[in-house]
């Protein structure tokens, strides 16, 4: 189990979508620990240490005009 590290990009996202006019009152609930099997792209991830490569735009609300935010680290 792992992911709790990541709770900080979770939150920074939803600063910037609230500081840009998106409703966040609704999905404040950030996921802190998630499996992390050898076969998900995060466990590759997480051995090679190459956490600049997450590209934390893809998660942003405002940015994708999604309506939910989707914080699962599969």
């Amino acid at each position: 189990m792992g992911g709790h590290f990541l709770a900080g990009g979770w939150a920074l996202v939803m600063l910037f979508d609230h500081a840009n006019g998106v409703d966040i009152r609704a999905h404040y609930r950030l996921p802190l620990f998630s499996l992390i099997v050898p076969e998900s792209e995060f466990y590759h991830r997480l051995k090679s240490r190459r956490w600049s490569e997450i590209d934390f735009r893809a998660y942003s609300r405002y940015l994708t005009g999604a309506e939910r935010y989707q914080f699962e680290i599969r």
